[in-house]
């Protein structure tokens, strides 16, 4: 179950039943200990020290739990290649959640990111520009205004039998069955093998 969740752009307030695998806190990949201890010694005053931090299967990009005092990043992000610097910002935009609070609106309503939140964030949070290009570069991210929120696309491609094998005869290169937007793998895929991707789906003779 999940209780309130203060997402990287607004906060949802909900429970949710997750099926399945959904937290992944000890993986092989990357290791944001030292991240989350450097944020809140950095920005903080070591304040949060106590927070913990977690991969997780989920929509949002990152959203952090305050009774659990947890952060947790999308697992998109569960790669060698994303910069530290992306890491830092994501932390620090979660950790400033609990440092101000929400507040209300004139009419009353959840004001997750009051003036004074975008204010200390526009200025102490670092590199916050060249983060948030490489997010927008590197993972397929899609806004929802209402919300204020940022979600990871699942986006899924599938290739047929034949349109592997197509792609092996004709260049040599293995491809795999699917390929998902949301998923790390998909990053280390070059422009080039992705040019046979799509040569491969668009080919006439191998439409399934």
């Amino acid at each position: 179950m999940c209780g309130e969740l203060l997402i990287l752009g607004k906060s949802v307030i909900r429970h949710t039943q997750v099926k399945g695998p959904f937290l992944q806190p000890q993986l092989p990949y990357r290791s944001l200990n030292e991240v989350v201890q450097k944020a809140s010694a950095q920005f903080f005053r070591h304040a949060f020290d106590d927070i913990t931090w977690c991969f997780a299967i989920q929509r949002m990009l990152a959203c952090i739990s305050p009774a659990s005092r947890r952060i947790q990043i999308h697992n998109v992000l569960n790669a060698t290649d994303v910069p530290e610097d992306v890491f830092v910002t994501i932390v620090f935009h979660e950790m400033l959640h609990l440092e101000i609070p929400p507040g209300r609106t004139p009419n009353g309503k959840l004001n997750i990111h009051p003036p004074e939140f975008w204010e200390a964030e526009r200025l102490r949070s670092p590199n916050y520009d060249a983060s948030w290009e490489w997010l927008r570069m590197n993972v397929p991210l899609r806004s929802r205004p209402r919300l204020q929120c940022t979600d990871v696309v699942p986006g899924v491609t599938r290739l047929t039998p034949q349109q592997r094998a197509w792609a092996r005869e004709q260049f040599g290169v293995a491809l795999p069955r699917v390929i998902r937007s949301d998923e790390p793998s998909s990053r280390r895929i070059s422009i080039e093998t992705w040019r046979i991707v799509i040569a491969a789906r668009n080919h006439p003779k191998l439409q399934p």
